[in-house]
């Protein structure tokens, strides 16, 4: 069995979402976020960075919040976020590693 790991960290600035300034999913990861004390600053807004590391770790930094990572903000996401190419990125290492 392999396991692999990737996920988000919420970026500085509340309107530094590129097209997506009032997305309500990233207000209230913000808000979550501010309940992290063994990882403050360093989570999606759902889960710490550190704590979401299991097997082998792709990235625990890219530019998505929680709701962006399962693209569940109508596929609206910050600049320099594409998490479809990230799932598109898994599916052929899964392949490559014959899963």
């Amino acid at each position: 069995m392999r396991y692999y790991s990737w996920s988000g960290t919420l970026q500085p600035g509340k309107t530094d979402r590129g097209g997506n300034l009032f997305d309500g999913t990233n207000r209230s990861c913000r808000l979550f976020a501010k309940t992290f004390v063994r990882e403050p600053g360093q989570c999606d807004g759902m889960v710490g960075r550190y704590s979401s590391h299991l097997g082998t770790v792709i990235g625990d930094d890219y530019p998505l919040d929680h709701f962006d990572i399962v693209n569940q903000s109508l596929g609206l996401v910050g600049k320099g976020a594409d998490p479809v190419r990230l799932f598109v990125e898994h599916a052929a290492r899964l392949e490559a590693a014959g899963v």
